[in-house]
């Protein structure tokens, strides 16, 4: 029998706060899910993301230059 207590069941978003440097790709992209804070860093506006913003998250973290935000799609495995 296998564990799935490290499955994700939900979409779930991360970023690396310490590697943004403000560029503001990912707001343009989903601002649903992410926005600037008072210093210009990405912040996120929800953890979990509905199947709708999937695709449009995911781009956001592709276009992102320093690799700061993480997409993790319902049913893989959590790191």
């Amino acid at each position: 029998m296998s564990d799935t207590s490290d499955i994700t069941t939900a979409h779930l978003v991360e970023i690396d706060r310490n590697k943004c440097c403000g560029y503001g790709i990912c707001v343009e992209l989903c601002p649903e899910v992410f926005a600037l804070d008072e210093n210009g860093f990405v912040v996120l506006n929800m953890t979990e993301i509905p199947d709708e913003l999937l695709a449009t998250a995911e781009d956001a973290a592709y276009s992102c230059p320093e690799e700061v935000i993480t997409v993790h799609r319902s049913g893989e495995p959590a790191e």
